[in-house]
């Protein structure tokens, strides 16, 4: 799950990915660094450009047919700047083209602004060492 508006605000990105096994966390997180240094200094496919066009546009089609799902989206705007903003971000998605994709993601999906946060299914010992106390581990 990508998701740049609806998690937090539009300058913020999380990418969330669930996994089966507990064991399987450091190879998720290197696959997951992997892509994003991909998006940074590879040669995005047309094609796939294309398929996230599509599904931005199904997903703007689905929040507009929705009165409840539109309120929350105008609603989290509004909070972020103006209601009215919605309507053009969404238009402006459209016109995003591969190279500001990599303009961006050069500028900042850099380690300086990345957070990684983990949970398990069943912590270690180590990491149940390392939680401070006083707080759930």
């Amino acid at each position: 799950l990508i998701n740049m508006y609806r998690l937090g605000w539009t300058g913020a990105m999380n990418i969330v990915i669930r996994g089966r096994r507990d064991e399987d966390v450091p190879a998720i997180e290197a696959g997951a660094l992997s892509v994003i240094e991909q998006l940074r200094t590879r040669h995005i496919d047309p094609a796939t450009l294309a398929r996230a066009r599509r599904a931005m546009r199904l997903e703007w089609e689905q929040t507009r047919a929705v009165r409840g799902t539109l309120a929350y989206a105008l609603g989290r705007f509004e909070v972020m700047h103006s209601w009215k903003s919605l309507q053009p971000f969404m238009e402006e998605r459209e016109r995003v083209t591969a190279e500001d994709i990599q303009r961006i993601a050069a500028r900042y999906l850099v380690a300086a602004n990345r957070l990684i946060g983990t949970s398990r299914l069943r912590p270690t010992d180590a990491a149940a060492a390392a939680t401070p106390k006083g707080t759930a581990p």
